[in-house]
């Protein structure tokens, strides 16, 4: 077999070689599904290991790590000899949203409500309105003009924690509404063609890794080593997908293919692959 190119792995049993995402997405990967249950302190060698097993460098789950903690994305202390590190409290919530988000999507129909966003603020207050955008954009909210904004009402809770959590809520007006007979969103306020090339690329990658699966039973570390990238990858898209009804979304949507493929591995390897963390963490 030949070499993987750079940034590339070469998984067991002759499976598909995909590249690796950034350590920084795998380590927040690794800590939203094993880091929150007990005290959610992981030791930075078993960090160092578990990324190891999917291929990353580690020298670089180690300066990842660094830039995190300094970040404030997590915590660390000293226990003995060792260095171990634990999400901030402050993000529990967000990650919790996640949850919910990748393993519970929902799907909107035209006779649901919708939230909208709208603000005002002057030229000298960019770096806020950028904060706003950003945010909106993040929580899958469309655009219908500069200063309106639409997703789902679903998003309701999760939206108004997230503008709470950051402090910008009193710089923002939100208010449910309903569509008029025979009125409908706008295909154009969402970039549904970034969100397409993205779930085309999922299933490309992951259609013939779930072919290779599905007709037997992969050990734990391989589960491990497969299932990390693979939500990694997977769990940006819930949130460019915010569930937008199927009729404003184009002809030969991948989105629903995408979505079979990702619940399929999941379901196959998901399990295998925390009793590696599990043996891993000694728990």
């Amino acid at each position: 077999m030949s070499e993987p190119a750079p940034g590339e792995r070469s998984s067991p049993h002759s499976m598909p070689v995909s590249p690796i995402p950034p350590h920084r997405d795998l380590l927040l990967t690794v800590f939203g599904l094993y880091g929150r249950a007990a005290d959610g302190w992981i030791p930075v060698a078993h960090l160092v290991q578990m990324l190891s097993d999917v291929g990353a460098d580690p020298s670089g789950v180690r300066a990842s790590i660094s830039r995190l903690t300094k970040k404030g994305t997590l915590v660390n202390r000293r226990k003995g000899r060792r260095s171990e590190y634990r999400l901030s409290p402050g993000l529990y919530g967000a990650f919790s949203a996640g949850d919910r988000r990748i393993f519970q999507p929902r799907q909107t129909s035209l006779s649901d409500a919708w939230l909208l966003a709208t603000f005002s603020l002057s030229e000298s207050q960019r770096a806020l309105r950028h904060k706003i955008r950003s945010g909106l954009t993040r929580l899958g909210f469309g655009t219908v003009s500069p200063g309106l904004w639409i997703a789902p009402a679903h998003l309701e809770e999760e939206t108004l924690e997230y503008f709470e959590r950051h402090r910008l809520a009193e710089h923002t007006i939100f208010f449910r509404a309903e569509l008029t007979a025979d009125q409908q969103p706008q295909a154009t306020w969402w970039n549904l063609k970034l969100l397409q090339e993205r779930y085309e690329r999922f299933v490309t990658r992951y259609a013939p890794l779930l072919e290779q699966v599905k007709p037997r039973k992969v050990s734990g570390s391989e589960a491990f080593a497969l299932y990390i990238p693979m939500l990694t990858e997977w769990r940006g898209l819930p949130y460019l997908d915010p569930g937008l009804p199927e009729e404003i979304l184009p002809p030969q949507w991948h989105g629903q293919r995408a979505r079979s493929v990702f619940a399929e591995l999941h379901e196959l390897l998901s399990a295998r692959a925390a009793e590696h963390a599990h043996q891993v963490l000694g728990h």
